[in-house]
């Protein structure tokens, strides 16, 4: 039992030590001033994330969008005054561009769909008509053993919505 309240005040007396060490790091009230008002009067943040967005778009690695994405950073960089902004050299694979894509059910009846390509896969020759199978919810083990079924056909990822709305938005003469 001594032992034990011999533990507790040392341990009790050394938190007390460690509070007296820290020291509150002085605050620059000033500097704050410049950095609020540069951000709040004279930011480009804006402007440079609408290019990158709006103008230049998705950007994978190789591709076109990138090199535009890295040189309008660097022409930034320098015209903000920065010393010898430069693009450095990098090995990788190939670049990938979608240039167009449209999926479409043609049967039984007509609908558009939405999907997308996966980044790096093939164009195709023109045209496809495939069937489509569905994945959703599928382990990587049942994934695998329909790999056959797989083959030549619209891979569906996500599951068939169920939730539909079923009354529009309000009406004035309701």
């Amino acid at each position: 039992m001594t032992r034990l309240l011999l533990a507790g005040t040392l341990a009790i007396g050394l938190s007390g030590v460690g509070v007296a060490l820290q020291t509150a790091e002085p605050v620059d009230a000033a500097t704050n001033a410049k950095i609020r008002d540069e951000g709040l009067n004279r930011s480009q943040v804006g402007e440079v994330f609408s290019h990158f967005v709006d103008v230049i778009g998705p950007r994978l690695a190789g591709s076109p969008a990138y090199t535009r994405s890295a040189e309008y950073a660097r022409d930034r960089l320098k015209a903000w005054g920065l010393a010898n902004p430069r693009l450095e050299p990098f090995e990788f694979s190939r670049g990938w561009t979608l240039e167009q894509f449209t999926l479409e059910m043609v049967e039984p009846r007509y609908m558009p769909l939405i999907g997308y390509p996966e980044a790096w896969s093939a164009s195709t020759s023109g045209e496809m008509v495939v069937s489509a199978v569905s994945i959703a919810g599928r382990t990587a083990d049942a994934v695998e053993a329909m790999r056959g079924q797989l083959a030549g056909a619209a891979v569906l990822s996500q599951p068939i919505v169920g939730n539909f709305i079923r009354a529009d938005r309000a009406q004035p003469t309701d």
